[in-house]
């Protein structure tokens, strides 16, 4: 039997300082790396996604690169090619910190293989992510800049990436690495909820509030629609506190942890 697929994602406002703009979570970003490497000699098949936090969202919500090509002019090109380049920039910190702990990460540009719809990938070619797992190479990916066949570019976030490719990859858990505890019934302040389910799903997203610092891609909402949309697929996950040592690797092996469960 094929090892079982977990894929993990990593918060933008985990791995960097949303306030501070371009400034990564070096220490967060290395423990990471060691949790991630400890569950891979356990035996796991990773695939790693990430967002960008501080690197390019400001960048992106300056240039309005969200929004798409627009009326167009060399002001927008050089906006799409800004925030490629910092969420490039952040992407080989993570990659390099994997690479240091004794990982055999491989960086994969999003926008080289996608192209999206509106924001949502439209055509990926995985073929080369398919060999990579494979061969035991752990592919990194993560929020990017991407061609749009109607915007002409827009923003595609790491759980959009996730979405595109649960359905082929078919991973065992998905777990999401965020700045809180999970999902609150409300913010600020509020309850943590266990479970999110078919049963208050809809309850959920009424009291879902906006992430701290820049964020173009929807903050928790984007997170949990998107999270609910492949657990009714029978793509399970989790979220936790990435700040919280520890934490990843427990979810990782299937262990009990706090933490928000999406399920079906």
């Amino acid at each position: 039997m094929s090892t079982p697929l977990t894929i993990v994602k990593l918060g933008g406002s985990v791995i960097t300082h949303k306030e501070l703009e371009g400034v990564a979570n070096q220490e967060v970003i290395d423990r990471l790396s060691r949790e991630l490497a400890e569950a891979r000699r356990s035996g796991l098949k990773l695939v790693v996604t990430h967002g960008g936090g501080s690197y390019p969202h400001p960048v992106a919500a300056r240039f309005r690169v969200h929004e798409g090509y627009g009326e167009g002019g060399e002001e927008k090109l050089m906006g799409y090619a800004l925030t490629q380049d910092a969420a490039a920039r952040i992407n080989r910190l993570i990659t390099s910190s994997l690479l240091r702990h004794g990982v055999p990460a491989v960086s994969i540009q999003p926008s080289a293989i996608m192209v999206s719809e509106d924001g949502e990938v439209k055509e990926c070619y995985l073929n080369p992510l398919q060999r990579m797992l494979k061969l035991g190479l752990v592919p990194v990916l993560y929020g990017d800049a991407v061609v749009d066949t109607r915007k002409g570019f827009t923003i595609v976030s790491a759980e959009a990436i996730i979405k595109s490719l649960s359905p082929l990859l078919k991973p065992e858990r998905i777990v999401v690495c965020v700045d809180v505890d999970g999902v609150y019934d409300r913010y600020p302040g509020g309850d943590l909820i266990d479970v999110i389910c078919s049963d208050n799903i809809e309850k959920v997203k009424v009291g879902l509030g906006n992430a701290r610092g820049f964020d173009v891609t929807g903050g928790m909402l984007h997170k949990v629609s998107m999270l609910y949309s492949l657990a009714t697929q029978g793509y399970p996950s989790i979220i936790v506190n990435g700040l919280k040592p520890g934490l990843l690797l427990k979810a990782l092996k299937g262990e009990k942890c706090t933490g928000t469960l999406i399920k079906k």
